[in-house]
C-alpha cells in the first residue's frame, strides 16, 4: 500500500512539474510574441532593445515572423529551464517526506505535493533566476563583436541593480541579485498558492 502510494505521488509530482514547465512556456512565448505584435502594429520594427534578442534567439527580428519565431523561443527555454528545476523540487520533497515517515499514507503525499514547501521553492526559483541572469551576461562577454555594443538592453539592470555591469565580476553580482529577488519573489508567490490550496481543502 505505502508503496502504491508512494508511486501515486511520483507520478503526480512529474505531472506537476510538466504542468509548470508548460504554464511557464505558455506565459513567455505569450509575452514575448504580444510584445513583439505591439511594436509591429505601431510600426516600431526597428525597435533597438527588444531587437537584441537576437543575440539570444538565432532568427528572431520585430516582425510577423519574428513574433512568431520569438514566442517558439522563448516558450522552449521557459519549459527546458522550468521542468527540470520543479522536477528537482518535487523530488527533493518527496525523499524527505518518504524518509520522515516510512508509512506515510497515499492523502498525506497528495497534500504535501500540492502545497509548496516555501524554503525549498524559493531557493530552486533563485537559483535559475541567479543561473539565468550569469549565463545571459556571459554569453554576451563571449559573443561580443568588435564595434558592437556590450549588451546595452542588460545594462539596463545597472539602474536597479547597483553595481552591476556586463563584465565576469558583474555577472557574478547579477547571480547573487537576482537569486536574492528571485527568491524572496517566489516565497512571496508560495505563500500565496499555499493559502489559496488551503482554503480550497476547507
Amino acid at each position: 500500500m505505502a508503496d502504491r502510494d508512494l508511486n501515486m505521488a511520483n507520478t503526480l509530482a512529474r505531472m506537476n512539474a510538466v504542468s509548470l514547465g508548460l504554464s511557464c512556456a505558455l506565459l513567455a512565448g505569450a509575452a514575448l510574441g504580444a510584445a513583439t505584435l505591439l511594436l509591429v502594429l505601431q510600426g516600431n520594427e526597428s525597435s533597438y532593445h527588444l531587437g537584441l534578442l537576437a543575440q539570444f534567439f538565432p532568427g528572431y527580428t520585430v516582425t510577423l515572423e519574428g513574433a512568431f519565431v520569438g514566442a517558439l523561443w522563448a516558450a522552449g527555454v521557459a519549459f527546458l529551464s522550468t521542468t527540470p528545476v520543479a522536477s528537482l523540487y518535487y523530488r527533493n520533497l518527496l525523499s524527505k517526506q518518504s524518509s520522515d515517515s516510512g508509512s506515510t499514507t497515499g492523502a498525506h503525499l497528495g497534500q504535501e505535493v500540492a502545497r509548496l514547501k516555501k524554503r525549498e521553492f524559493g531557493m530552486a526559483v533563485g537559483l535559475l533566476a541567479g543561473t539565468a541572469m550569469f549565463v545571459a551576461t556571459a554569453l554576451l562577454i563571449i559573443n561580443q563583436g568588435e564595434g558592437k555594443p556590450l549588451g546595452p538592453h542588460l545594462k539596463l539592470f545597472g539602474l536597479f541593480l547597483p553595481g552591476y555591469k556586463i563584465t565576469w565580476a558583474g555577472s557574478a553580482l547579477g547571480f547573487i541579485y537576482l537569486s536574492a529577488l528571485g527568491g524572496a519573489a517566489a516565497l512571496f508567490v508560495a505563500g500565496f498558492y499555499n493559502r489559496l490550496v488551503g482554503a480550497n481543502e476547507k
